[in-house]
């Protein structure tokens, strides 16, 4: 079903190739226009990158923004039991690409953590 979403919002906006982020209690979409080279992995390693803007102890993006940080909080987020993705060439430029990949259940950052960090025995 979520492949469906991810598959009718590309087919969709791929005339204007826009990529508006989408948050709903019940499921996430995260969309990115891209340059045609980038796989659907490549791009789901791009947002795992970001990372790097998100601060574990305080639950929060390291510069206060939700968006620098809430693709890798809803990819690692530890709940989700649901995912599909779609990609599809633009038409108005065939070299840029737009992805998207709808998560399920959303997550409720920043009033959860995505996940729990264990500490392992020595």
């Amino acid at each position: 079903m979520l492949e469906k979403y991810a598959r009718d919002y590309v087919n969709k906006h791929a005339v204007n190739c826009t990529a508006r982020k989408h948050y709903h209690q019940k499921h996430t979409r995260i969309v990115e226009r891209y340059p045609e080279f980038i796989t659907g992995a490549e791009a789901v390693t791009n947002w795992v990158k970001t990372k790097l803007n998100y601060h574990y102890p305080s639950n929060s993006c390291v510069d206060g923004k939700i968006f620098s940080c809430i693709r890798y909080v809803q990819i690692v987020w530890s709940a989700t039991t649901h995912l599909g993705c779609a990609r599809i060439n633009c038409h108005h430029n065939k070299k840029d690409v737009l992805i998207s990949c709808y998560y399920y259940p959303s997550h409720n950052f920043p009033a959860e953590r995505p996940y729990v960090l264990l500490e392992l025995p020595i």
